[in-house]
């Protein structure tokens, strides 16, 4: 049985922690990954974001989250992104992601057989009004059932 000496003093080293971890991610606006059911992105699903935007001084950058199996067959991936703007303007983009290297070895951080990236895709945004922003994410890997994909998500962080 632990003192409660030592019980306060893990307490304390978590909070400690947990503090260290939040105040290193200070330029994030919005962060959200979503799993993909049965590690598939079907190419009718549509991975939806919506984000309330007030800042329209500061830039931003917007990157991709992904997380792949080493399964996965490709060393990229293709979506197209709608963005639809609060005044109702829409906006259409493709976008290719490298998940691997030329020699076929997985690019960012993994453990085991799961490979975690987070890619820039766009930056020195500037959002013109606030409001309520929607992005859209469509796979575009011309396969009806794209697999081996874990989840995918946004990330919007202020640039300095």
């Amino acid at each position: 049985m632990t003192s409660p000496k030592r019980r306060l003093s893990s307490l304390y080293a978590l909070c400690l922690l947990l503090l260290l971890c939040t105040a290193c991610d200070s330029n994030r606006v919005y962060e959200t990954n979503q799993p993909l059911d049965g590690e598939v992105w079907p190419i009718q699903k549509t991975v939806r974001f919506s984000v309330n935007i007030s800042d329209t001084v500061s830039s931003h950058a917007l990157l991709f989250n992904v997380r792949n199996s080493g399964r996965y067959a490709y060393s990229n991936l293709y979506t197209y992104l709608t963005t639809e703007y609060p005044d109702n303007r829409i906006e259409l983009d493709t976008l290719e992601f490298v998940l691997a290297a030329p020699d076929g070895k997985w690019l960012g951080s993994g453990l085991g057989d799961i490979y975690d990236n987070q890619i820039l895709f766009a930056r020195n945004v500037r959002f013109p009004v606030p409001g309520e922003y929607t992005f859209e994410f469509v796979q575009g890997m011309r396969v009806d059932q794209l697999t081996h994909l874990l989840d995918v998500g946004l990330r919007i962080e202020r640039e300095e």
